[in-house]
């Protein structure tokens, strides 16, 4: 009489295993697939972090080239225009100590 039960416990405990062996390949292939995704995800980070600094560096040397030759056409204009510069330099510095007196 004990045997049917004795069977049916055997036949229970091989369900809970295969049921435990499927829940694990299932967690493995979600790990392998989460994995894959966050490889991904790097590569693109890289990628755009590589790109940014590209972009910085050009702008960085068009910045310093425009500085350069900004530079080059004031000392040109003083050069040039003496009186002019220095009533414009008076006129600049009167207009800032206009807006920026205290009241």
């Amino acid at each position: 009489m004990n045997e049917p039960n004795e069977i049916n416990d055997i036949n229970d405990i091989k369900s809970k295993r295969n049921y435990s062996e499927r829940a694990t390949s299932a967690a493995h292939d979600a790990v392998d697939r989460v994995g894959a995704q966050a490889s991904k995800a790097e590569e693109h980070l890289r990628a755009t972090a590589e790109d940014v600094r590209r972009r910085s560096g050009e702008m960085r040397d068009r910045a310093r080239f425009m500085g350069e030759d900004a530079k080059v056409a004031t000392t040109d204009y003083v050069r040039e225009r003496p009186l002019a510069s220095l009533a414009m330099a008076f006129g600049a510095g009167v207009l800032f100590s206009i807006l920026t007196r205290r009241r």
